[in-house]
């Protein structure tokens, strides 16, 4: 059985901003899954539903992940300088099977849209979370992914804007400076305060566990 990777989403707070901030969170997210998906030469199938929920289909799993903190750093990074909250999303990544494909991804199903879907009904506090078909992998996770999950979500909105396209395009932080208009020290000093090398040994660990056992 094909391995795929389902990341289930809900968009914080939409409800509590008024109607035009909810739709552009929605062309965020829309925007950002076709540069993912060019930058990253990945199949992203993407579908709303609810009105401020979604989900997105990886069938590279090992690179669910990384679609879903570049996703959060989109919301984030692009949050009005005015907006008194900032702008989020709640992600959980289901890794398995997949028993059948269709071209609506709520008809379609598997243990990966099965593990994606109840997690996140199962999350509360924590914004991100993961749940695969290995136990080990899952109880590695479980410790792993709280402090992921913490540092991302205290990320400014300057940080996100600058993490998206540090993660997303192989640019040196010289050339993302020259981009955002910001010297390369300050670049260098945005990147080590929210913890760009904790979040990238995090994905690596990630991205090394699902590809050895996906293939």
């Amino acid at each position: 059985m094909k391995i795929v990777s389902v990341i289930t989403g809900d968009i914080i707070g939409s409800t509590l901003g008024n109607d035009n901030h909810r739709r552009t969170m929605l062309n965020i997210i829309e925007s950002s899954v076709g540069e993912i998906k060019e930058e990253l030469n990945v199949s992203l199938p993407l579908e709303f539903f609810r009105g401020d929920a979604f989900q997105v289909l990886v069938e590279k799993p090992e690179k669910a992940l990384l679609v879903a903190i570049l996703l959060r750093a989109a919301l984030n990074g692009n949050t009005p300088k005015d907006n008194f909250l900032v702008w989020d999303a709640r992600m959980a990544i289901g890794v398995g099977g997949i028993q059948y494909r269709t071209d609506s991804l709520a008809k379609s199903n598997g243990d990966a849209f099965v593990y994606s879907g109840r997690t996140l009904d199962e999350m509360w506090n924590e914004r991100l979370a993961i749940k695969t078909k290995w136990e080990n992998i899952n109880e590695e996770f479980a410790v792993s992914t709280p402090f992921a999950d913490d540092v991302i979500s205290h990320w400014t909105r300057i940080q996100a804007d600058v993490i998206y396209d540090y993660l997303l395009y192989d640019v040196t932080q010289r050339q993302i400076a020259k981009e955002k208009g910001m010297s390369p020290q300050n670049v260098s000093k945005l990147l080590k305060a929210c913890r760009i090398d904790l979040i990238i040994n995090y994905l690596n660990r990630f991205n090394k566990l699902i590809y050895d056992k996906s293939y």
